[in-house]
């Protein structure tokens, strides 16, 4: 192989990079991507309509719960919260692709 038929290193990239929950004003294709990864993760089969359905926040809660030593043991939490924020953003992305460059985030209260 000549140097210049040499590929590049795949670099991953966050798959979710919004803050999600619902009743919020969410990004379709944010929302559509997350319900893709829980129906993969879950083995469920929420509707991928790209809206933060009661079954999409369910489903975060189940997720939240499954890894709930690297989602909610930080905030010192039991029960999932249904809130797709920064530790529950930060497994799905290194879930996604565990060679991503993904550290702990500064655990900040979320507030509008």
């Amino acid at each position: 192989m000549l140097a210049s038929e040499e590929s590049e290193p795949y670099v991953c990239t966050p798959y979710i990079t919004d803050h999600m929950r619902a009743g919020w004003n969410n990004n379709y294709e944010q929302v559509y991507k997350l319900q893709v990864f829980l129906n993969e993760m879950l083995d469920t089969e929420i509707n991928t309509d790209g809206v933060f359905t009661p079954e999409t926040e369910a489903a975060v809660r189940e997720f939240q719960e499954l890894y709930s030593e690297n989602i909610l043991d930080p905030w010192d939490l039991d029960k999932g919260t249904g809130f797709v924020y920064l530790t529950t953003k930060r497994w799905i992305n290194i879930l996604k692709c565990p060679d991503i460059d993904e550290p702990m985030p500064e655990l900040v209260p979320y507030s509008d």
